[in-house]
């Protein structure tokens, strides 16, 4: 399989740069990172002040930081969203510009960063949370991080259920952070089952955020995500994405069509056989999430296609030297892209969401892209 060839510029020339690759900033450059950077001063501003010297044997004073504090988690939580869009190649004679959005930009690498923070909010409105209790969920790996990172800057205790497929990587960082990380099933509901019972014959202890059947998930994208790319691509054509919650997709499609009922929504599943880290295969039985279900059944979803890992990996091959970084999530959605680009004819700009950045699956990434091990 060939690169494909990019398109020569149509129209705008402030949206997307000339291929064959390289990042696109939003028309007002300013949106991209202006509130956040202000948020992040004013945390900054509260660190300091917050700050207690040190001294040392041979007298010198150091600073140190009073740990998990709430000011922390909020400046933290100013830097999740308005990650860059990367203009990638489109198939030959194809009239579409393909975006993809970088979600492995948010601060532990993938778009989980923006459901984590939005429930950890909401659950100190919750007059069931308290302080002392220690928050439980399953995850599959990203959101096992985002709560590790998130959940340190709180102060509180983090137990992680995940599947025994986790990756090294990420349950390193989850440990890194502080969290405790226990291997239940081969898949997240299993450990979402696990917690659930656990929550339930322990109240006083856990917290359980259930990211899979909690509403912060999608509203989360219907807040951010889908406002963003709709500022930085205003006329947008189609958004393709990957479900494994189905979190993602469901708050970014609503809000798009319910701005523009012409957007075009395509969901990512996983082909038969395959395992591909965060996208469902649905066809083999795979957990049909309530926001899946609604995706399809509200037909916020158009239509969904499944790709295999060996699809996933030929495309990771060709776009390494483009420097595209991502897992094989990030690289079956690009290939379902160029699929559709091609197979239906898709045109203008048609944006895919990158759910990760490559670090999470190094070893995988190396095994089956670099040294192309099955």
């Amino acid at each position: 399989m060939a690169l494909p060839s990019c398109l020569p510029m149509a129209g705008s020339d402030d949206v997307v740069p000339q291929c064959p690759v390289g990042p696109m900033l939003p028309r007002d450059a300013t949106a991209l990172r202006g509130e956040p950077a202000a948020a992040r001063s004013e945390g900054l501003a509260a660190d300091d002040a917050g700050r207690q010297g040190l001294k040392t044997n041979d007298g010198l004073m150091l600073e140190r930081a009073i740990p998990s504090s709430e000011h922390y988690f909020e400046a933290l939580a100013s830097m999740v969203g308005n990650t860059p869009l990367l203009r990638v190649p489109s198939p030959a004679d194809s009239r579409a510009r393909l975006l993809v959005k970088l979600e492995g930009h948010n601060p532990t690498g993938s778009v989980k960063d923006r459901a984590c923070v939005a429930m950890l909010k909401a659950l100190r409105k919750d007059p069931s949370w308290d302080w002392s209790k220690t928050l439980l969920d399953a995850s599959s790996g990203n959101m096992g991080c985002s709560l590790a990172y998130f959940g340190k800057a709180m102060g509180v205790n983090v137990r992680i259920v995940s599947s025994r497929k986790l990756t090294a990587e990420k349950r390193r960082f989850m440990e890194y952070f502080g969290a405790s990380v226990e291997s239940v099933g081969d898949f997240t509901i299993e450990g979402n089952q696990y917690c659930r019972k656990m929550a339930e014959s322990e109240p006083e202890n856990w917290y359980f955020l259930d990211q899979l059947h909690n509403s912060e998930n999608p509203m989360a994208h219907v807040r951010s995500t889908g406002p963003e790319i709709l500022s930085e691509v205003p006329d947008v054509a189609a958004v393709i994405g990957s479900i494994g919650s189905g979190g993602t997709l469901l708050g970014v499609g609503s809000y798009l069509k319910q701005a523009n009922e012409k957007i075009k929504v395509f969901a990512v599943e996983a082909a038969s056989g395959t395992r591909l880290p965060g996208t469902a295969a649905l066809v083999d039985g795979d957990y049909r999430t309530p926001f899946i279900e609604q995706g399809f059944g509200r037909n916020i979803f158009d239509l969904s296609i499944q790709v295999s890992e060996a699809e996933a990996v030929g495309v990771a091959r060709l776009l390494t030297p483009a420097g595209l970084f991502g897992g094989l999530q990030t690289c079956a959605v690009i290939a379902a892209a160029w699929q559709l680009i091609e197979s239906r004819g898709l045109s203008g700009n048609v944006v895919a969401i990158s759910g990760d950045t490559g670090w999470k699956n190094m070893d995988s990434l190396t095994q089956k892209v670099l040294h192309c091990q099955d």
